[in-house]
Order: C-alpha cells, then structure tokens, then sequence
C-alpha cells in the first residue's frame, strides 16, 4: 500500500473518528451510507478498501468537504477549520 494511500485512509479514519466522538464502535457500526466516507471509514486493514485507489479516495474526501459546506465550492476554498483531518485534501487533491 502506498504511503499516499496510508495518509489518505488515516485522514478519513480520524474524520469519521470525530465524528462519531471518537467512538471506535460507532464508526464500526455507522448507518450513514450516504456519507461519502462510508466505505472507507473502517481500519486500513479492511479488505474492502484495501483496493481503493489513491483517486477514489480523494474524490471521496472532496465530495465530503462538499457536504459538509452545502455543495459551494466557495465554501469549502474558504474552510476556516484547519484541524479538520481532511482539510489539507479539500480540493481532491494531494497537497504538493
């Protein structure tokens, strides 16, 4: 798996974890399918995203930034929550 990976899945990890206030259970057993972090949000380990690519998952993430400021992508270039583990990865990119 690569590095770039890692970091990705680690960062959609926390942000589920925060979400979830850092419930292990909860994020385990999450009912929000439509959440765009969904399939991701399980260990690393998990065979269904071990096949995930580096793509994949940016879009996710850039999706979810999305959602999380009601579709404007105004918002989501002005996001003043900097400790939000996806904010670096908010345009769907990986930052250079």
């Amino acid at each position: 798996m690569s590095k770039e990976r890692i970091i990705l899945l680690d960062a959609i990890r926390q942000k589920c974890l925060d979400c979830s206030a850092y419930s292990y259970t909860e994020v385990e057993h999450c009912e929000f399918e439509g959440c765009p972090l969904f399939q991701f949000r399980k260990s690393r380990r998990d065979n269904k995203i071990r096949g995930a690519s580096k793509r994949a998952l940016l879009h996710a993430i850039r999706k979810k930034c999305l959602d999380c400021c009601l579709g404007s992508s105004e918002e989501v270039r002005n996001c003043p929550v900097r400790k939000c583990p996806l904010y670096d990865f908010r345009y769907g990119k990986f930052p250079q």
